[in-house]
């Protein structure tokens, strides 16, 4: 029995630890959306303001190899005031294909997202599918969505420090 513990500890603990997760989770019962070639606005709704100062900056990525590359020229951004609890950006004109999300709030309004000396942001930030990684950034594929065929809405909720959530975080955007 202690043998099967530790090969199960050994097997898994790197995947726990790492945050390895071996892909993006399924997609279960999506509905069908009309395939269109065709840019649309994607509106990104913002939750867990709490700090009505500075500026939400949104950006969209286009792939793995570009995924929170410094000095990476986004393929879309947008800035809108951090006014409220729910702030709306609206990315407009996004041709149909696979994206990620990074988005910041600045609250000092110094135009980057501010870390502290070990390289943690000091400001909230958010990723597309609330996506988090363990003792570093998430994945582009466990942040990725997909545009396509409709104006489509993402929701994102801002995490602070190093986001990691144990168990339940509460009631998300859908709950209320």
């Amino acid at each position: 029995m202690r043998h099967l513990l530790t090969t199960l500890f050994a097997a898994f603990f790197p995947a726990m630890l790492f945050g390895c997760t071996g892909g993006p989770p399924a997609v279960v019962d999506e509905p069908e959306i009309a395939e269109s070639t065709e840019p649309v606005d994607v509106t990104v709704r913002v939750y867990g303001v709490t700090e009505p100062t500075g500026t939400i900056n949104v950006g969209l990525y286009t792939g793995p190899d570009t995924w929170l590359t410094p000095g990476y020229t986004y393929a879309k951004t947008v800035s809108v005031g951090a006014a409220g609890e729910v702030v709306v950006a609206v990315l407009p004109d996004v041709p149909p294909g696979v994206y990620a999300i990074s988005l910041y709030q600045d609250v000092d309004g110094d135009g980057d997202m501010s870390r502290d000396a070990f390289g943690i942001p000091s400001e909230p930030w958010g990723m597309s599918n609330d996506a988090q990684g363990v003792l570093g950034p998430p994945s582009f594929e466990a942040a990725s969505i997909r545009v396509r065929g409709q104006q489509p809405t993402f929701d994102v909720n801002l995490r602070r420090g190093l986001g990691i959530t144990f168990g339940d975080p509460g009631p998300g955007p859908d709950d209320t």
